[in-house]
């Protein structure tokens, strides 16, 4: 529908001579039945009569001015129940007529020629319309018209004659002439009599729409409200009166699903499949429940499959369809409203009879509530029963009562949208009509208002409520836009007639029994249903723990041997004798999987495995997983490296040379293996006791062994400065730094140490170029440069003695390199052989310790 605003047209100013009956005085005076548009041809509203006695007659007016595309001269046509055709030609003064009232009515059949009396029957009246002030998108339509029926002496009959299954109604325009007309829905049962309901509509405002009722609302999302495509919609089916219709006479026979109460032969509710009354399992997946009425109708069965006792159509599977009088069958394929199978239990389902159910779906009314009022487009016009929106009631036609409280009922569920819709559902207990009285102020937000929703303009950028948006002069020259449901979106509201109800109970089993064949914990048909484990087998997964216990227990995956994909099976992680987590790969958070410490895969704590349940096996404040090669044996002393506190054998822990600051929680420092590195910033290889390869291994070039290079140290990231002057033949040991005492004893009479051209040079006493012996203030010096130098990334710099000249003989010095450095293992061997044991080991070129590798956690 396009969303244009027209004009409104002026009416005449006529004196009524006859006060109107039925028609716009019963839908509204600014309610024209919408005659579509002529530009792709003519496309009328036809209004149904009965004439119950050949004795009555029929009033007919309109407000067409008598100059309607082509049909000048037959703005009225009416057509008898034999399907006799008449013309009537309206002019100002013959058959036209106001709001106010009519002037010089057509009156049937003394306006027919040739007539005498009316035919009994169902008498159509087909009105032109005229235009609307846009008639190209707006249509056409006829404002005020009026069709009565009268008794032989000339008054209006006893209840309603005029009807429509397909009222087409506009409102001329967007947001202005909000109805509170009534529809009456009749609904025929054939010789169980009929039910009749009054559609209160307080506040509803339409463009061009439509109003009908039918028995299940939108047919392919029956009993809610739902967004469907353009050109999707329900089908009307039941005649809506004007009024309480004259034909109505109420029920004579009221629903019932025949129990055991029930004397003779009759069929009890139940659920049945081909495997047994009441029971569905992985062989017989669908079934049928079984149910005799006495009457026919329609029947919702809900089935509870979120097991907790409420009947919610809403949210619980429904099925609907149509009743006969006699044995009905319900086909249901074992599936909840998700579309998924029913877990094994228990379910109970509640079989409901109706009579007369009866859905008002509605679309593109673009609002039916007293909301709109806040946003000042018109004022909610509370009436004496304070309804505002939708609300169905019962009707009783002997007491002449339109308002008999009855249960309505709406899912919004699918189309919910806080801001224009008030609830999502009333389901699954309704909400009676007339028990609820709104506030004095037609509070929009009162929980249990009548249906209602509401869409509108707003300002972009703008919230509502403030101001409309009319036009772009409310919005201060701004941009307006739609905020609502759309066009597409039905609105459904329904009531019932009666109910009778009666629950049968599923249960959803399998081809097993009940028992637990296997013994594991599980009975048989549980594990066929729940969990797809062998009935049959204790240990469907073969990991050594009972299907049962997985379930129960351990949380494991009893269709998985090895849940968390560790290489560890579940029974060996759950049972072994150093127990780990099954759905944790990784127990201690180190880096390394349990079957990857656990190395035989036995769920034990071997020799020469790391402890899976202890992030730092070898105390040395490196966890396992951060040890650069864990199961490497780097300084082949027979202990791997994640056991191995110092991997290298160089006299510093593998913590401090990885830069470790503080210790791992898993860290026992009590172990004495972990000394904090104190220049985190440099770190050494602690899988090469030798990082720099200048010769001399990292713990004695880090004499304290604090990851520092402190003031007479020498730095074991510069192999320059640990490699002896290739003429210091190959008996030259590399002497201590001043002021340390430790390290291989010195010969000071083949080093001295000078500062020459920015760089330290070490030269041979005697060699060409170099110093004499006892020149120790030097070492001071060369500490004071070594102290400045970092431990990485140092450019490496070589100088003839005596000249500065670089070196211009790489392959001497390649063969000089290899002297000095089996001359350095000769004097740390003889170092080894004199030192004195400190700290319970020898001192040399690395830690070692007297006892072998420290004790496994």
């Amino acid at each position: 529908m396009r969303r244009l605003s027209i004009a409104f047209l002026s009416s005449f100013a006529l004196v009524p001579s006859q006060a109107l009956a039925e028609g716009s005085v019963n839908i509204g005076a600014d309610q024209g039945l919408d005659q579509g548009n002529f530009e792709s041809g003519p496309n009328t509203d036809e209004v149904k009569v009965d004439v119950l006695d050949a004795s009555e007659q029929i009033r007919i007016c309109s407000s067409d001015d008598g100059n309607t595309h082509g049909r000048d001269l037959n703005e009225v046509i009416v057509r008898s129940p034999s399907g006799v055709q008449y013309d009537l030609d309206i002019t100002i003064s013959s058959g036209f007529c106001t709001a106010a009232g009519a002037t010089d009515p057509f009156v049937l059949p003394a306006d027919l020629e040739g007539v005498g009396e009316l035919e009994t029957g169902v008498w159509t009246v087909d009105f032109a319309g005229q235009d609307e002030f846009s008639p190209d998108t707006n249509g056409q339509n006829t404002r005020y018209w009026d069709v009565t029926v009268l008794d032989d002496d000339g008054a209006p009959v006893e209840g309603s004659r005029v009807h429509s299954e397909y009222w087409q109604l506009t409102a001329h325009g967007f947001y202005v002439n909000p109805t509170r007309a009534s529809f009456y829905p009749y609904v025929p049962l054939g010789v169980n009599g009929d039910y009749t309901f009054r559609i209160a509509m307080a506040d509803v405002a339409g463009f061009r729409y439509q109003v009908f009722a039918n028995r299940i609302g939108i047919s392919a999302f029956p009993s809610q409200s739902h967004e469907v495509g353009q050109g999707v919609f329900a089908s009307p089916e039941y005649e809506l009166y004007l009024g309480i219709p004259s034909i109505a006479q109420g029920p004579t026979l009221v629903p019932h699903i025949y129990d055991d109460a029930d004397p003779g032969d009759h069929v009890l509710a139940h659920f049945e499949t081909d495997v047994g009354l009441n029971t569905l399992n992985d062989v017989q997946t669908d079934g049928d429940f079984v149910f005799e009425a006495n009457i026919a109708g329609t029947y919702q069965i809900v089935i509870d499959t979120n097991d907790d006792g409420i009947y919610d159509s809403a949210v619980d599977r429904l099925i609907v369809g149509d009743a006969v009088s006699g044995v009905n069958r319900a086909p249901w394929d074992g599936l909840d409203a998700d579309g998924e199978p029913l877990a094994h239990g228990e379910y109970s389902a509640r079989i409901q009879l109706i009579v007369a159910e009866t859905h008002f779906p509605i679309s593109d009314i673009e609002y039916a509530s007293c909301q709109y009022a806040l946003n000042g487009n018109h004022v909610c016009a509370i009436d004496s029963s304070g309804d505002c929106g939708i609300r169905i009631w019962g009707v009783d036609p002997g007491a002449g009562d339109d308002a008999v409280p009855i249960d309505n009922f709406y899912n919004d569920l699918d189309v919910d949208d806080d801001e224009v819709l008030d609830g999502a559902t009333n389901l699954p207990s309704g909400d009676p009509a007339g028990t609820v009285d709104l506030p004095a102020d037609c509070d929009p937000l009162y929980a249990s208002a009548p249906h209602e929703w509401y869409d509108w303009q707003a300002c972009v950028g703008g919230a509502f409520p403030g101001t409309t948006c009319s036009s772009d002069i409310n919005c201060g020259g701004g941009d307006c836009q739609w905020v609502g449901l759309g066009d597409t979106t039905i609105i459904d509201t329904w009531a019932f007639g009666d109910v009778d109800a009666e629950v049968a109970v599923v249960v959803v089993g399998c081809e097993f029994t009940n028992e637990d064949e296997d013994e594991d914990g599980l009975v048989g048909c549980i594990e066929a249903q729940d969990y797809g484990t062998d009935p049959l087998n204790p240990d469907t997964d073969g990991d050594g723990l009972l299907d049962g216990r997985e379930v129960n227990d351990t949380e494991t995956d009893p269709l998985d041997p090895d849940t968390d994909g560790d290489l560890l099976l579940d029974g060996t992680e759950v049972d072994g004798e150093n127990a780990t987590d099954p759905l944790n790969p990784d127990t201690d958070g180190d880096g390394l999987q349990d079957g990857t410490e656990d190395r035989d895969r036995d769920g034990a704590r071997d020799d020469g495995e790391p402890n899976p349940n202890d992030a730092d096996s070898d105390d040395d404040g490196a966890i396992d997983g951060q040890e650069p090669e864990p199961f490497a044996d780097s300084d082949a002393d027979g202990t791997i490296d994640v056991l191995d506190p110092d991997s290298d054998g160089d006299g510093l822990f593998d913590g401090t040379e990885l830069g470790v600051t503080e210790p791992d929680a898993a860290t026992d420092v009590g172990a004495g293996f972990f000394v904090p590195d104190e220049d985190p910033e440099t770190t050494t290889d602690p899988t090469d006791a030798d990082t720099d390869d200048g010769g001399v291994s990292d713990g004695i070039e880090d004499t304290n062994r604090n990851g520092r290079i402190d003031e007479g140290e020498r730095d074991p990231l510069e192999g320059s400065d640990d490699i002896p002057p290739e003429d210091a033949g190959p008996d030259a040991e590399v002497p201590p730094d001043a002021g340390v005492d430790s390290g291989p004893p010195v010969d000071a009479g083949y080093w001295d140490y000078t500062v020459e051209a920015g760089c330290a040079q070490r030269c041979g006493v005697g060699a060409p170029g170099g110093h004499g012996p006892g020149a120790f203030s030097s070492l001071l010096v060369l500490a004071l440069v070594a102290a400045l130098r970092k431990r990485r990334s140092r450019p490496a710099e070589s100088a003839d003695c005596a000249t500065g000249a670089p070196a211009a003989d790489p392959e001497r010095a390649d063969r000089s390199t290899a002297r000095r450095k089996g001359a350095e293992a000769d004097s740390l061997r003889r170092s080894d052989r004199r030192a004195e044991p400190r700290g319970g080991g020898a001192r040399g070129d690395g830690l070692r310790f007297a006892a072998g590798p420290p004790a496994l956690k």
